[in-house]
């Protein structure tokens, strides 16, 4: 589900220019299912990250229940804060029982959550390789889930410049899929709703 502010803007008129962008590869981009990002090293992440800095999610190529259109390509974008959550509080219950044997065997432990997320636009998706040559190959794709790479100057630029349409992300405090993105909003739609 899309959220109307910000709907077909380049990235760069809604984020600005001045972020770093970061590399991850992933199984799939749906923000209301993952509320943020998790990293094989995500402390390391977080000395070389700032608040608010995005990452690019670049579906892979293997990825068996991805949609046809997202595999080999970069999806979206999540804005990331350095809260340092665990898994289960970062996916949706109907994700944590797809994933429960990787949760269960300690595979995927915190995530960072995020804050925002953007979905390209099916028309500005490109094939990884063409629209990030300088940090994507196909000899690195492992690695590059694994470091979660910044991007290069290029590169980030040519992201920024392509058009993103806003998604709701998952929060657990709320009964449905980043329909609020805060405890504050909820506790606000609570008290609307006893006023009525």
């Amino acid at each position: 589900m899309t959220i109307s502010e910000g709907q077909n803007k380049k990235l760069q008129d809604i984020v600005g220019t001045s972020r770093n962008i970061f590399f991850k590869a992933m199984y799939g981009f749906d923000p209301e299912e993952w509320g943020g990002v998790n990293f094989q090293y995500i402390d390391k992440f977080l000395k070389e990250s700032q608040e608010g800095d995005l990452v690019a999610i670049y579906v892979t190529k293997n990825a068996a229940n991805a949609p046809s259109g997202y595999r080999g390509k970069i999806v979206g974008f999540y804005e990331i804060s350095h809260k340092k959550i665990g898994l289960k509080d970062c996916i949706s219950p109907v994700e944590q029982e797809l994933f429960k044997d990787e949760i269960k065997q300690g595979k995927w432990k915190d995530c960072l959550k995020a804050t925002r997320a953007w979905e390209i636009i099916i028309k500005d998706r490109k094939p990884v390789e063409h629209i990030l040559p300088a940090t994507y190959s196909p000899e690195n794709a492992r690695l590059i889930d694994s470091i979660t790479p910044k991007l290069t100057d290029t590169e980030t630029r040519n992201l920024l410049a392509l058009r993103v349409s806003e998604r709701k992300i998952y929060d657990k405090n709320y009964d449905t899929a980043g329909s609020l993105h805060s405890q504050k909003q909820a506790d606000q739609a609570k008290t609307l709703c006893n006023r009525l």
